[in-house]
């Protein structure tokens, strides 16, 4: 291929005469890099976009885990009324009278 390039160029072609002989030869992949027209133009859009799209959603992500809990957060049903308070108490001594009579077989 440098063998070629140099054939071209002595021959009086300019490097865009050389680039095309060359893609028209080997096609579009022989280029170090995509071409910024057409499909091409997306290997060069996409990538900086979903960088930047996926920072901002980590970045909000983030944001959101250390905002304080709102006040429509689930709260321990023994604060909310007494009559739960009386509830939870009374399963929680029944709870203990278990625990000290050991293990029952039924």
């Amino acid at each position: 291929m440098r063998q070629m390039i140099r054939e071209r160029l002595l021959a009086g072609d300019t490097d865009n005469e050389v680039y095309a002989f060359m893609v028209d030869a080997f096609g579009q992949s022989i280029l170090a890099s995509p071409p910024t027209s057409g499909f091409g133009l997306a290997v060069w859009v996409v990538p900086p976009i979903g960088l930047l799209l996926g920072t901002l959603v980590v970045a909000l992500f983030i944001r959101r885990l250390q905002q304080k809990p709102s006040r429509h957060s689930i709260a321990p049903i023994a604060a909310e009324t007494p009559q739960a308070r009386d509830a939870l108490g009374t399963y929680l001594h029944l709870v203990d009278i278990e625990m000290q009579e050991g293990p029952t077989r039924g």
